[in-house]
This record gives structure tokens, sequence and C-alpha cells, in this order.
């Protein structure tokens, strides 16, 4: 059964992870790719496999190993409980109970702000899930939209404490930020020590959101909304009166102002539990029914050792089929032949097999002829080789396309000494302009490959730059700003070196980006328009330097 809100696995996904079966896809993000997961009596996980990048850090499994603890002991209504965790294979994942709804950063883009009674309702619950997830020493440091999962009977907080391990990895200690910009606190922009009041401070960024559909510090650059964060106000004039004043609170620039998660509760509501079963707008409701409808889960791959491996020795008989290889392998295969319809000894035949023995040693004189052609001390012709004036070639200038320059369509072309004579092995001398591409599209959780056609996205995250679902997160293998001032062109991203690791997050519209892969190709994107979980954008490819 195909469902229309999860997604179905693609041919690489895993079948299986920890002995629980794998459904569907349920999205993907700076930090890893998340499954719909079952067990044995069908009861549904949602369960994280964590990037190889991550995962290849021991800082990274020390501190998630920490956290994944603290958050076992985490108890609350609003909050996915941990079920299960392998923290020390190759690919580490972590197993909570699954959500059957959307997240608000999905609601709030498909339907808008939610009133304001839910708003108060959402907030309240939201607030008795911090409350729990502090009382077990942990500080969650990304509450955002996509972090809040809507259910029937409440929302959910989701992935409290992972961005703490993340922290500590080279991905972000080389200038990357866990958190998003519009939901980062002062303290957490300027690199201070995280305290429960760091969520209380994204507490009060997401009520307003909810409420309104906008940040309370606007749009943009990460680096402009992190100074707003930072040194403004926040602009709060379409916030419900009603919310205007604890909002406020939430959001003062010191920690030590902000209401504690206990006056959070006691401001939105009287009653012990305050979500109610009507606590959100019918519209929404109708649109949890396929939440509860689950894939079938797609049957489970064969053993590996149950697969014939390649014959080595002896050919198999003729006409023998040749077994099929193990599961995502490929081996290659010479058809075999089939046996003749007839044996005998007509002249038709014996004509034939005398041909093809002419044929095998024509093939045999030719061969040795170019073999000995091929030998340094071996003279293959008479001909004089006439003495040439010009310089090698490895040494002669070339004429290098560089592209166009700022402000031209034209690419322009500079004189460069051209590399020593070697193989050709395809590569183009660094700050060879490649191609230009306009107008590219991207959807959340897909990714483009400079080498391959960027115009066609690949679902996955393996491109060479990707967008993630969520609005948040760019990745690659190193990003870097190009300034307002500074043109868009080789030369600027090959001399900048503010680049930002391998994560970034969501930058605006009209910006533009360097992009190094790890294959030497450099990308010069520039950022057309950005929502929650569409990019388009233009996009020029150059052969990179050597050096990086």
């Amino acid at each position: 059964m195909r469902s229309p809100v999860y997604e179905p696995l693609a041919v690489d996904d895993p079948r299986q992870i920890g002995g629980y079966r794998i459904a569907a896809r349920l999205g993907a993000g700076g930090m890893g790719r998340v499954y719909l997961g079952l067990t044995q009596s069908g009861r549904r996980l949602a369960i994280k496999v964590i990037r190889p990048e991550f995962a290849d850090d021991p800082e990274f499994r020390r501190r998630f190993a920490q956290e994944v603890t603290a958050a076992q002991r985490v108890q609350s209504l609003y909050t996915a409980p941990v079920i299960d965790a392998d923290l020390n294979g190759p690919e580490p994942w972590l197993a909570t109970a699954h959500i059957a709804g959307p997240s608000l950063g999905t609601v709030l883009f498909e339907s808008g702000p939610l009133p304001v009674d839910t708003v108060r309702t959402l907030a309240a619950g939201i607030a008795e899930a911090l409350q729990a997830i502090h009382r077990a020493g942990v500080v969650h440091r990304d509450l955002k939209p996509s972090n809040v999962l809507l259910a029937a009977d409440g929302p959910r907080v989701i992935d409290f404490g992972i961005a703490r391990a993340a922290d500590a990895t080279p991905l972000t200690r080389t200038g990357g930020a866990i958190g998003s910009p519009q939901f980062m606190a002062p303290e957490q922009v300027l690199g201070h020590s995280s305290t429960p009041a760091l969520d209380v401070f994204a507490f009060g960024s997401l009520v307003h959101c909810a409420a309104t559909g906008q940040s309370p510090f606007g749009q943009g650059p990460a680096q402009a909304v992190m100074y707003r964060i930072t040194t403004e106000e926040p602009h709060l004039d379409g916030c419900p009166p009603e919310l205007r004043p604890l909002v406020a609170q939430c959001l003062a620039k010191d920690p030590a102002e902000r209401p504690t998660t206990a006056q959070i509760i006691a401001d939105l509501t009287d009653s012990p539990d305050p979500v109610t079963s009507a606590w959100l707008p019918e519209a929404i409701v109708t649109s949890l029914a396929p939440y509860d409808q689950v894939p079938t889960p797609p049957p489970p791959s064969p053993p590996f050792a149950t697969t014939v491996p390649p014959t080595i020795g002896l050919p198999p008989a003729p006409g023998t089929p040749t077994p099929p290889p193990p599961h995502g392998q490929a081996w290659p295969s010479s058809p075999t032949a089939a046996p003749p319809a007839q044996r005998g000894n007509s002249p038709a035949l014996m004509i034939l097999a005398a041909a093809a023995g002419v044929l095998v040693v024509l093939l045999a004189v030719i061969l040795a002829v170019v073999l000995s052609s091929g030998d340094d001390e071996t003279p293959s012709r008479d001909i004089a080789q006439s003495p040439s004036t010009a310089p090698p070639q490895a040494q002669q200038p070339t004429a290098e396309t560089t592209g166009p320059q700022e402000g031209s369509s034209e690419p322009s072309t500079t004189s460069t000494p051209a590399p020593d004579a070697g193989p050709d092995n395809g590569v183009k001398p660094p700050g060879t302009f490649l191609d230009e591409y306009k107008g590219i599209g991207i959807t959340g959780g897909y990714g483009i490959t400079f080498l391959d056609d960027p115009k066609r996205p690949k679902e996955g995250d393996s491109g060479d730059f990707d967008f993630y679902f969520d609005g948040s997160y760019l990745w690659g293998d190193n990003f870097a700003y190009i300034d307002v001032s500074a043109k868009g062109d080789y030369n600027t991203c090959h001399d900048t070196t503010l680049y930002e690791g391998h994560a970034m997050s969501s930058p605006g519209a009209g910006s533009r980006l360097c992009v190094y892969t790890a294959e030497g190709l450099l990308g010069i994107v520039k950022i057309k328009s950005l929502d929650s979980s569409h990019l388009v954008i233009d996009l020029q490819v150059w052969q990179g330097p050597a050096d990086r």
C-alpha cells in the first residue's frame, strides 16, 4: 500500500535497521535520514540514521551516547520517547516512538498561521515538554517548527539534545552553526554556554511564528538574522495581543530575564493537562488521517550468504544459466554459447571453420605488428622525422576560457601556461569554466551533482549541493558567502578563506555562494528564490584548484 504522506523507499535504502522492518522514509536533514520502522508487533518507530560524516568523529559518538542516555530519562506526554538505539555500529541510529502527524513547519507552510487558541494550547504543550527535557539535564538547542509534531492528542517535541552532539564535530567546529538562525538565542549566536534559557528564547520565536507565520527577527541571510538577534529588539507588531507579553519576555536578550518553563505553563493554562481532543482546527484534524495509513514494508532482501558467487576456474557447461549476483552487486558476465542445434560435418560448416581459422591467424599477425611498432628500441618505419622549430607542446601557452564575468553573459579568455605534458586524464586546468545553468529547481530532500546533469536533481543527500525539506540547512563539501560588493567569479571564490565546513543554514534570496566539491570542482551558486520546501538557483561550474 502506497501512502500519500510517507515517501517510498529508494533502491539503496535499508530494509531493516536493528531488527526493525523499514516501511518508508520520513525525512532528511543535516544530521541524517529518518525512516518509518515497524516492530514485530507492528508498533511504529521513527528511526534516525546518523550521517557517516558525523559518525566518523569520535567526539560526536561520545556526546551522542551521553545525549541518548539523558534523553531516555525524559518522561513527558509531549515528547517522543526514546525506544532503542545503536551507538557503536558503523552508522549510529536512534529510534523513538513515531508520531502520526505533520510537523508544525509543514502545517504553517501549507495552511498559514494558527488560531490564537490553538497557539496557546500548542505553547503550553511545548512548555511542558521543555520542562521535562530540562529536568533530565538536557538542553534542546534546536527547537524550531520542524522539530514539533502535531498529533490529535497534542504536540510532540522531538530531536532534543542531538544538536549538542553535532556541535563537537569538525563539520561545525570549522564555522558552521548548529541551530536554525531564526530560532537561535543571542548567547547561542555568540558561542556562549547553553542553559535552559536558550530553549525559552527559541520557544518565544516559535510561538510568534506559529501565530503570525513570521520570525520576530525577519528573514534573509543567516548572518543578517543572527546580527538582528544579538543587537535589535524583536518585531512583535503582528503578534496577537493575548500572546505578545509572554513572547516579549521569552525574547529578552538577557537569559536571566526570561521566564522559566513553570512560569510559562502557569501563564498559559490553569489546567494540569492543557490539551483537549479538539485543540486543532478541523482542516488540520482531517489532514491527520493519512498518517495512520502505514505503508506495507517491501519484502526483505535475501541474505547475502544465500547468493551464489561467480565461478572461479572452469567455465560452466554450454547453455548453463549464469547465477544471479548478490543483492546490490553486479558482476560482469559473458554470455555462454548455447549448444548448436545440429552436429554434423556438412560442407558449409567445414568452410566456415576454415575461414575462422584463417581469420584467427590474420589477427595474430596484425597484433604482433602493432605490438612491435610500439617498442621504443625497434624502428617501426624508415621515414625520418623532420625536426620542428616550434617549442614542445607542453611549453606553449594555451588560451583558457574563464567563464562569464560579472555583468556579462559571454565567457572571457585569458592566456595561462599549459601544464606539463602527461597522460590525458580528462581534468581541465584550474580556473577553466565548464558550464552554466539557469533556474535549477531543487525540492527539499533532493540534491544536484556538478559532475552529472545539475538540471536533474536526484533524491537523497549525496550530491555536491543539497537542500533539505525544513529549509534550515544546505549541504555541500565546502561553502562560502560571496560579499555583496565582490564579483561572483572564480578568483573571488579561490581567494576567500571563509568556508563553513559541510552544512550551512539556508541563506536568503539573492545570496551568492562558493561551493567546493570533493571531486575538485568549484560551483558558484546564486539563490534566486527560497521557501521551506523549494529552492531555485543559477549555477556556474569551474575546474577548481589543485590545492583545495
